[in-house]
């Protein structure tokens, strides 16, 4: 998911208090993403369906929250915030955590970088995180869909490095595939190419129909996959993250077994924190509920949902 890698680092934030929110976000895409993942958590979890908050309903949900509860950040996730339609909301929501003195953070695929870079510059995010998940251009696009991707992403990236302001961070998220860590082998040093110094790994994701899913594949595996992957960002000189955000790889547990584990930069939601994640037609999930599939919800419902989550206090 990302989100992790996207947080503030400095531990004595003062919204690091108990009580904290950290707002995660999907907007409106009304025709769809501009790829066509074959693990795209936003499609398991039938998250794009009825759009009815408008940019204002953002503006108001994140004050509204903000002044309730203590923000540790905001990331925007998905479906693509770049796409023309959702652009004016994703400046929206990022214009609104800078005004705030939120930590920002958007997660994009990359295709339609090289084409932001106003976007960049007049409301940057603190970080922004692109997707790549191969350091070549076939498997990645057979991954994402749409033949051309990898190419677009990656001047995307070189672009973002040359454009983007010098207090924006830039990194990349992968997706590690059970089984598939190959295709990542060669990411460490096609990130210190473009100039990229932090990587962020995310294991695979399964959603639950019924309740809250968790990691796909065989967790030993994994744990191997990870440390082979950080020999290799460490021979280039890339810091390696692990996106742990609720938890599920239980990682404390693990490294009493394997205590080479520790070398691994692994980053979890802070205790005390709350993850919040809104959809477009109102509805929010918390916790680990992120990794459970949403029903469907009735029109009149979405409706009261949204008016009610996004009435300004």
């Amino acid at each position: 998911m990302a989100s992790v890698g996207l947080l503030p680092s400095d531990s004595s934030c003062p919204s690091m208090l108990p009580g904290s929110k950290f707002l995660t976000f999907v907007l409106p895409a009304p025709d769809g993403c501009n790829l066509v993942c074959s693990f795209c958590l936003i499609r398991q979890r039938r998250e794009i369906g009825s759009h009815i908050l408008q940019a204002s309903d953002y503006v108001h949900f994140i004050r509204q929250e903000a002044a309730a509860f203590p923000i540790y950040g905001l990331a925007i996730q998905g479906y693509e915030p770049l796409l023309p339609a959702t652009l004016p909301y994703t400046q929206v929501v990022l214009a609104t955590g800078r005004a705030l003195n939120i930590p920002t953070g958007l997660v994009t695929n990359g295709a339609l970088l090289r084409g932001a870079t106003s976007l960049l510059k007049s409301a940057p995010p603190d970080t922004l995180a692109v997707s790549l998940d191969a350091a070549e251009p076939q498997s990645h696009d057979t991954l994402r869909g749409v033949t051309g991707a990898w190419e677009a992403t990656v001047d995307g990236i070189a672009c973002a490095v040359t454009e983007a302001p010098p207090r924006m961070e830039i990194t990349v998220n992968s997706v590690l595939i059970p089984s598939r860590r190959a295709l990542l082998d060669g990411m460490p040093a096609l990130l210190a190419r473009l100039g990229i110094r932090r990587w962020i790994v995310t294991p695979l994701q399964k959603v639950g129909a019924n309740h809250p899913g968790g990691p796909v594949g065989n967790r030993q595996r994994l744990y191997r996959d990870l440390l082979l992957l950080q020999d290799a960002a460490d021979r280039e000189g890339i810091r390696l993250e692990v996106d742990d955000e609720l938890g599920c790889l239980n990682f404390e547990l693990a490294c009493k077994w394997c205590p080479a584990l520790r070398r691994l930069h692994v980053r979890t939601i802070p205790r005390g924190v709350e993850l919040v994640r809104l959809t477009p037609d109102g509805r929010c999930s918390t916790g680990r509920d992120i990794l459970r599939r949403m029903p469907p919800a009735p029109q009149a419902e979405a409706r009261r949902r949204a008016r009610a989550t996004a009435a300004p206090s």
